[in-house]
């Protein structure tokens, strides 16, 4: 059976501000990000202390109201049904990057649906990622040669271990780029507040010839 589940006047307004603030600007909207973190916990006992945990009704009940106060803010047609707003790319995107955030910044999922089901598929969904965190402590090399041997000998289980493998590369190719990213930004930042504390025209120009002799090279 559903629990029916409502925010109240002063919960909505803060998950239709996050809306809105993600709307605006992306590149500062971690506030947002993290108002939502902390507008979705509670405080739980487990194992005898009391802990903050996300928790699964507001997370639901929250991300509705910050997609349709995102999809308002950026001028999508609000006659539409919520189903099909909150199927559109724009917001389906908006939504990706934002729960990106929210893991990368936060360790933040959405919660397991408190039912018998819900729980099922989130034990599930927790080994098979610590399965693959394991798969990634071990190097690209690694994992390149233990796909070698397995497709040496293709079996039907062989073939599934070296997709598991396969997964695992893809993964942490994409945690280095991500890493990658996160320190370029870094450093767009750091370049940024030297350049607006600069006041002398020939080191801003030499700075700007050089970028621009980068672009071009690009």
């Amino acid at each position: 059976m559903d629990i029916q589940f409502q925010l109240d006047d002063s919960q909505a307004e803060v998950f239709t501000n996050i809306g809105e603030l993600f709307a605006v600007s992306e590149v500062d909207a971690n506030q947002a990000v993290e108002d939502f973190a902390r507008a979705v916990e509670i405080a739980t006992e487990v194992d005898g202390e009391i802990v903050k945990k996300p928790d699964y009704y507001l997370w639901v009940a929250g991300s509705d109201v910050v997609k349709l106060a995102y999809a308002k803010k950026i001028g999508l047609d609000m006659k539409l049904p919520r189903e099909a707003l909150f199927d559109s790319d724009a917001v389906k995107g908006m939504w990706k990057r934002f729960t990106a955030r929210l893991e990368s910044n936060y360790g933040l999922t959405k919660p397991a649906s408190p039912t018998t089901e819900g729980q099922k598929k989130a034990k599930q969904r927790s080994k098979a990622q610590a399965e693959m965190d394991e798969l990634k402590q071990k190097s690209i090399q690694e994992l390149q040669a233990e796909i070698a041997l397995l497709t040496n000998k293709a079996t039907k289980e062989n073939l599934k271990k070296a997709g598991k493998l396969a997964t695992a590369i893809e993964a942490k190719n994409k945690d280095l780029l991500k890493d990658r990213m996160d320190a370029i930004k870094e450093l767009q930042s750091e370049v940024i507040k030297a350049v607006k504390a600069c006041l002398d025209e020939v080191v801003l120009n030499e700075a700007l010839d050089l970028l621009a002799d980068n672009d071009a090279r690009g």
